[in-house]
């Protein structure tokens, strides 16, 4: 009997170790790329306050604003578009889901439009400044950036 006991600890034990491994693998750079994602919630931590926007994207659409706060990575650039003006830069991956976002090109001049309490300039910053991503469960692409004044920045985007 405590042959057949062992025997089944050690299979539960390693299954355990198989399920847990599979849910918990490191994201590949590679589900990021070529899609455009939407920024969807931004949080700013750091004293004296913190603050968080949300983005409801039916909202934006509604008032003919979809198009904005957008991210695409391609295989040595992203590009995308703030509250209305383009930008470019070269990245870089490295280890632990490290980032480098090289020189910011912003291409056009537009209008600016700011929806919900975020200036494109900020986005711009917080964009130039990204050192760490993810995708979380959800599918959500999350990175991690700092404001000028050296705040901590998570910028929540989703598929468009």
């Amino acid at each position: 009997m405590n042959r057949k006991f062992l025997v089944l600890a050690v299979i539960a034990i390693c299954l355990t170790g198989l399920i847990l491994g599979s849910c918990s693998s490191t994201p590949k750079f590679s589900a990021a790329m070529g899609k455009d994602w939407k920024l969807i919630d931004v949080q700013i931590s750091g004293d004296p306050f913190s603050r968080r926007i949300r983005y409801d994207r039916d909202k934006l659409k509604a008032e003919g604003i979809d198009d904005i706060f957008i991210l695409k990575f391609n295989s040595t650039s992203l590009n995308g578009v703030g509250a209305r003006n383009t930008y470019s830069a070269p990245y870089t991956i490295g280890e632990n889901l490290s980032i480098e976002v090289q020189d910011l090109n912003i291409s056009t001049y537009e209008p600016i439009v700011r929806p919900e309490k975020l200036q494109e300039q900020e986005y711009f910053v917080y964009v130039k400044n990204i050192a760490k991503w993810t995708i979380n469960k959800e599918k959500k692409l999350v990175l991690t950036s700092k404001a000028e004044d050296g705040n901590t920045v998570r910028l929540t985007f989703t598929l468009k």
